[in-house]
């Protein structure tokens, strides 16, 4: 937590077990294949329009800003 322009900001810290029940959850990837290092795209084959949704449900899930992707 800080301020930023008098605004108080909250940091929320997400571990790796929630991003990777997310992945599982929203894609059709069985668990033992999502890792740290994994790549959406080339690991996991989402790509086209089930790349854009998972970012679009990811950024809403965890409030991540996707002003610049």
């Amino acid at each position: 937590s800080g301020f930023n322009n008098n605004k108080l900001v909250t940091t929320v810290i997400y571990t790796f077990d929630a991003i990777k029940s997310f992945i599982v959850d929203t894609t059709s990837c069985d668990e033992s294949e999502v890792s740290e290092t994994c790549d959406l795209v080339n690991d996991l084959g989402c790509y086209g329009d089930d790349f854009h949704e998972l970012i679009e449900a990811y950024s809403q899930k965890f409030k991540v800003k996707m002003d610049n992707y």
